[in-house]
């Protein structure tokens, strides 16, 4: 998962020193949507490592202007769309801390993985009463000429998560006719029971246009808490059209029509892309809504220009982006529904950046370069001072390099990042009713972590035509974040673990 943050302007979050949730920009995790074949998963970190499997997966990172297909986020998305399988394989993979296995076969695959110990705690440690396992599948079945049916599943369970993802969808083609139906339920703390449903038509060179597609859906999602005390119904329905005015000018746009509960709000998107002399140029623009616990469900507006140029071996691709955010939820002082703090949806927060990936794949090398600067803020009030976001990363730097010298391949990777802003505590105060210190805290956002460095080697080893070993080391070098005392007098750093050498068998049959 780590290799996600390759992508500027993401950044995994790390909770008790491990990274078990991911933020897209400013976005918190709350905020932004992890989906396996079109449907929500709670996580997809499950003890600092992913719950997909790579090779049985693609994923995709929209960080900004998604279609109106997909909703209820105010951030961004990362798709992982499970793979059909055409050939017969058998793979393992060892290391000290886990071990997986796969099996495909001609529209069937199968992948598990568990662990021996859990990295966990405040200092990071590995507790070997503590084991995650996951697992992933997919079968693939032709109905008829016309009708296909896909069957698959993720699912993951550790110490903290435990949920159970699978998939039915059905697909329809006769002619210039597309259609998806596909269900699904999860099973987890949070049970859901969701819909999606696509008809597209190919209208060819209708209006004189060089090609036009019109799309319709619908996208709904209920849930419910494991006891049945709390109960959400979120419905959704959308229309899109795909425009090409010339072969180099393209119109992308729609809009969603969702129904939080009793509330209905509308939401408009679109892109146009322009092929300038093997430049394309993109412009998004859209509205997002999200769901809360309050009545009020919260908002952004996103705004990007992005460009993308192949010039030889090398890929270049840069966006410039803005996004409003409104109706975020505040804490109120003072006051708790349930013994929850109680909080009222008035804050408003902004996002302004500019990230750049580059590519290059020629002969033996391999290189990858993201970079990003960005400023983020925060109010509690529309005209309240601003202060920091709390996922503000106003600099990241992520270059990866990678050689094949025979049947040796050589690779290192460079991090660097600022370091995340958090509240200081400026002093304590003894609660003589819980027997207890409580923080005074100072001005909100108002100091930074450390930047962070991160350095990790590898060398890949081929033993055998279907067997290779690997070693993979990391060296960090910065601090993830602070905790205190029992009386708030004395700060510590929380740093994960500053050498962590990895070495794996990985094989296939």
């Amino acid at each position: 998962m780590r290799a996600l943050e390759v992508f500027p302007g993401i950044e995994l979050v790390p909770v008790a020193a491990v990274p078990n949730a991911i933020a897209i920009r400013d976005a918190a995790p709350d905020q932004n949507r992890m989906l396996f074949d079109g449907f929500e998963v709670p996580t997809l970190l499950a003890g600092g490592r992913g719950v997909f499997f790579r090779d049985q997966s693609q994923v995709w990172v929209e960080a900004d202007g998604f279609g109106v297909e997909n909703g209820r986020a105010t951030g961004g998305l990362i798709d992982i769309f499970s793979r059909p399988s055409d050939r017969y394989a058998y793979g393992y993979e060892l290391t000290p801390m886990d071990a997986s296995v796969s099996a495909n076969a001609h529209g069937a695959s199968l992948a598990v993985r568990g662990s021996f110990f859990e990295p966990t705690g405040v200092p990071l440690k590995l507790d070997t009463g503590s084991h995650d396992f996951s697992a992933q599948g997919r079968v693939d079945y032709r109905l008829s000429r016309r009708w296909s049916l896909t069957l698959s599943e993720l699912g993951a369970s550790n110490s903290n998560i435990l949920f159970l993802r699978p998939v039915v969808t059905v697909r329809y083609r006769n002619g210039a006719w597309r259609a998806v139906i596909a269900g699904s339920t999860m099973y987890a703390h949070v049970s859901t029971y969701d819909t999606r449903a696509e008809l597209r038509r190919d209208l060819g060179h209708a209006l004189g246009l060089h090609s036009l597609e019109v799309r319709i859906g619908e996208d709904s999602q209920y849930s419910e808490t494991s006891a049945s005390t709390e109960s959400h119904a979120n419905e959704a329905v959308w229309a899109a059209t795909t425009a090409a005015l010339t072969r180099d000018i393209v119109f992308i746009g729609g809009v969603r029509a969702d129904a939080f509960d009793s509330y209905l709000t509308v939401q408009p998107r679109g892109m146009l892309a322009v092929n300038a002399r093997g430049t394309i140029v993109r412009l998004a623009a859209g509205a997002y809504r999200r769901p809360t616990d309050n009545a009020t469900p919260q908002r952004a507006t996103q705004l990007a220009l992005s460009t993308e140029n192949h010039a030889g071996p090398v890929l270049i691709a840069s966006t410039a982006y803005y996004v409003d955010r409104e109706r975020l939820l505040v804490p109120i002082n003072g006051t708790t529904v349930d013994g929850e703090p109680d909080r009222r949806a008035t804050g408003v927060a902004t996002n302004v950046g500019i990230e750049v990936r580059a590519v290059l794949a020629s002969g033996p090398w391999r290189a990858r370069l993201g970079a990003s600067v960005s400023h983020a803020t925060r109010a509690d009030t529309p005209t309240a001072a601003s202060h920091a976001a709390d996922y503000d990363l106003p600099a990241h730097l992520d270059v990866m390099a990678s050689r094949a010298i025979g049947a040796w391949q050589l690779g290192a990777r460079v991090q660097l990042r600022a370091g995340l802003p958090y509240t200081p505590v400026t002093g304590s105060i003894y609660n003589v009713e819980a027997d207890r210190f409580d923080p005074i805290d100072g001005k909100v956002m108002s100091a930074r972590a450390p930047w962070r460095r991160e350095l990790d080697l590898r060398v890949d080893r081929k033993l055998l035509p279907q067997l290779r070993a690997y070693l993979d080391v990391a060296i960090d070098g910065g601090v993830l974040g602070y905790t205190y005392n029992y009386d708030y007098s004395r700060r510590l750093d929380i740093h994960a673990l500053p050498v962590l050498p990895w070495l794996g068998l990985v094989g296939t049959l």
